[in-house]
């Protein structure tokens, strides 16, 4: 195996670390020069710090192995409008099953409890009226997540393991990080991301399911709260 193959392996996890630590570092550095306002000022800091992760994530690996591990970790156009039908149609099949078979189990194994970022949409409607909000969850989320996760985690793995174990410790690290009271069907819908990576050169059926099933999510909310 040549050096240049192992390096998202070498890399890779320093790399997921730090582009997550880099969305506390900007906003430590920035929040006692601004005037934080609730569902203001901070919402816009949370977006552009998410943003300035993915960047980071983007060009640290383009140092690293240039254009090569670029196409390594997904950003890549090749066979991507078939994988964003395809995952489109996967998607519709897996909604069901996530929504009444995962989401009730998870209810049956931890109680009605909600995931934080669900908990506090209820009980504060206005956020889904908030662009940077609905911004940050809807898109930037999406591709830091995508990025982080099914790009540099997942590619690492993916040289070592065999696909089901590459795909399954990636969810479960992406499920462990959102909490608990939700890690089983977080761990689910990664485990569902990431065979669509699997297929797929490119990220962006990856990030278009992700970003429909956040969308998806809210305007759910808004309707039943």
């Amino acid at each position: 195996m040549s050096s240049s193959r192992i390096l998202p392996l070498r890399y890779g996890a320093l790399l997921f670390f730090f582009c997550l630590a880099i969305q506390t570092v900007v906003i430590a550095a920035l929040a006692p020069f601004l005037d934080i306002e609730r569902f203001g000022t901070e919402l816009y800091l949370t977006l552009f710090s998410e943003l300035t992760a993915a960047v980071a994530a983007v060009l640290i690996i383009g140092s690293i192995g240039a254009r090569h591990d670029l196409i390594r970790v997904g950003f890549c156009l090749k066979r991507s409008l078939a994988g964003c039908l395809e995952a489109f149609i996967g998607y519709l099949f897996f909604l069901p099953i996530f929504i009444f078979v995962v989401c009730r189990l998870n209810t049956y194994l931890v109680g009605d409890e909600q995931q934080q970022i669900v908990e506090s949409i209820i009980d504060n409607p206005e956020l889904l009226h908030s662009i940077p909000f609905l911004l940050s969850v809807c898109v930037a989320v999406p591709i830091l997540e995508e990025i982080l996760f099914r790009g540099i985690l997942y590619s690492g793995l993916r040289h070592m393991l065999k696909p089901w174990a590459a795909i399954l410790i990636s969810s479960a690290v992406f499920g462990a990080l959102h909490g608990w009271t939700a890690a089983f069907p977080i761990l689910t819908l990664g485990y569902y991301l990431g065979a669509v990576r699997e297929r797929n050169y490119s990220l962006l059926p990856v990030i278009l399911v992700h970003v429909g099933h956040n969308s998806l999510t809210l305007f759910s909310i808004h309707l039943l709260y």
